[in-house]
Formats: structure tokens, sequence, C-alpha cells
């Protein structure tokens, strides 16, 4: 029989994030090996059950007006204006926050030099995570720390979509790129990893956008070049749903100056370990090492919401 993992927030130091705490003191490794020989598809794609599109994309315009979306901002760097945020949960513990503003969570930090694990500049040279003081609990990095939802998570036809979820929900997002991006549409915009879909499975909701959009992953985990041939891509349908390995360096760009603006919503959850807040603890649930986190997507163990399309 396996053994159930129990991790208190409480016992995290502050030299790790949860998720990296949870990663060291339990078999988290060896299960992931498990799955080394899955064959992994470049995307997932899923339509939404009950969901109105016309009025997903009105409750995300209206949250982007009523509460704003915001530029992600690394110390004294600020992310290009074009790309704007608005956090669907956040942490009110978080010690490397700039605002106050629980919508602003996900986006700002006064530690790192750069978000997630790492990621590409436009010109190409990469940047990595670097922080003023060691401190990585309750810091932009602590992903598992970021599991209370703003007003936005369950604001109008977006609640729908929240409340579905059948797994915690961690750092997520809703996202907004600006019509006529001209940074978008080079080829070294926003390419990042975040982190194993273990830890972190993303599920990306596309409300608003164009054919002009899509998404990029490069499946070898090598550095992105133009030349590479191992590039996967797709263009985001309204109203579908996507999943793929965002461990994987991946990015969303724009083909050509687009004059609409593309609106996604952007959940991470955690897929093998839930979360009781009322004890403050994370737990390995009966998925733990026995099912791939694609197939707990496709079997309906992460939203009651997904229908598997492709």
């Amino acid at each position: 029989m396996k053994k159930k993992w129990i991790i208190r927030a409480d016992e995290v130091p502050p030299t790790s994030a949860i998720h990296t705490y949870i990663l060291a003191q339990t078999d988290l490794s060896a299960q992931i090996a498990k799955f080394a020989s899955y064959k992994k598809p470049p995307f997932l794609e899923f339509a939404l059950k009950s969901v109105d599109l016309s009025r997903l994309r009105m409750a995300a315009e209206e949250a982007v007006a009523k509460y704003g979306a915001y530029p992600y901002k690394y110390q004294s760097k600020q992310g290009t204006t074009d790309y704007c945020l608005a956090s669907l949960t956040f942490n009110p513990h978080k010690s490397d926050k700039i605002s106050e503003d629980p919508i602003r969570s996900v986006v700002e930090t006064s530690a790192f030099k750069a978000p997630s694990y790492y990621q590409w500049n436009l010109d190409g040279t990469q940047e990595q995570p670097e922080q003023n003081s060691p401190h990585l609990r309750n810091s932009i990095i602590d992903t598992y720390a970021f599991n209370e939802a703003t007003e936005v998570a369950y604001f109008s036809e977006i609640g729908k979509i929240t409340r579905s979820l059948q797994r915690p929900m961690i750092r997520s997002r809703l996202s907004l790129l600006k019509a006529y991006s001209l940074d978008a549409t080079k080829f070294g915009f926003f390419w990042h990893c975040d982190e194993p879909i273990f830890l972190n499975l993303r599920l990306n909701v596309c409300i608003a956008g164009s054919p002009d959009y899509a998404f990029q992953v490069e499946t070898s985990g090598e550095f992105p070049t133009v030349m590479s041939k191992s590039i996967a891509e797709v263009s985001p349908q309204e109203g579908r749903a996507y999943s793929w390995d965002t461990f994987l360096p991946h990015r969303v760009y724009c083909k050509k100056l687009s004059p609409v603006n593309r609106l996604h919503l952007v959940y991470g959850v955690s897929p093998w370990f839930d979360y009781d807040a009322d004890e403050k603890t994370w737990y390995s649930n009966e998925f733990y090492g026995e099912l791939h986190p694609f197939d707990m997507l496709t079997q309906g163990h992460i939203s009651n919401l997904l229908e598997v399309r492709g």
C-alpha cells in the first residue's frame, strides 16, 4: 500500500517553497519516474460543456475593467504593457509583494529578477529567477501558497469554470494580450518554463482571440531557435481549453499584428496533492503515482466541464 504523504504548510522552512519541499521530502521523484515512457501529445484540446462563451467573454472584459490587469513587474523591471494579468489566486502572506492589491499578486515581486523557473528575453538571453534574499517561502516562487481565490476567480461566468475544478487551484490568472502588440510577433517573445506538470498542471481557456494567436512548445526541451524542427504549435479556438507540458519551453505569440485583444484564463492546479485549508495541510491523493495528470484531465478528475477534442 502506497504511503500517504502529509505536508503541513507551517513545517516548510523559509528557504523552500511548498512544492519544492514536497519534492524533497517525499518519493515524488520516484513516482514521476514511473511515467518516463508516457507518450505525451504536444497539446490536449477540450470543449467546455455548459459554458456560455458570450457571457464568459463579457465577464472577462468586465473583470478587467473593474479590477484591472497589470504587466509583470520583477524588482524594478517591468514587462511589456502589451501583456497584462489579473490574479485568480493570491497569497495573503506573500513576503515579496510590491502592492497590497490581491489582483497583482501573481505578477509582481520585489525579490526576483525573472518569473517562474526561467524565461528568455527578446534578444534570446536567458534570465534565471535570481533573488535578493534566500527566502522562497511565501515568495512569488511559492506556487502552492497562492491558494486563496481573488474576486476575479468567481466573477460571473468565470466562476462556473473555477467551481468546476476538482483539484486545488494554485497560482492562476486571467491574461490579456493586447491588440497590435509588436513584441508578441517577435520570436523571442515570452519563452519560459513552469513547474513540472506533476506539481502544477495548467489548463488554458481561450475566451477571445483570433487565428493570428498561437501557442508554441519546444518539445525537445532545448533552447528554442527559429530553425528548430521540434516546435509544436496550435492556434486556440474560442471556447476551447488546452493543456500541454508547461515544464518544456513554451510561449504565446502572434503570427502577425492582430486587431483583436486575446483573453485567456490560465488555471494552475495541483494534480497529486490535495489541500485542507482548515488544517493548512497538503496530502497526497488517490491519483498520486497512479494516474498521469493528462489522464486525470481526460477522465474528468481536474474539471467536470471538459470534453476531449482531437
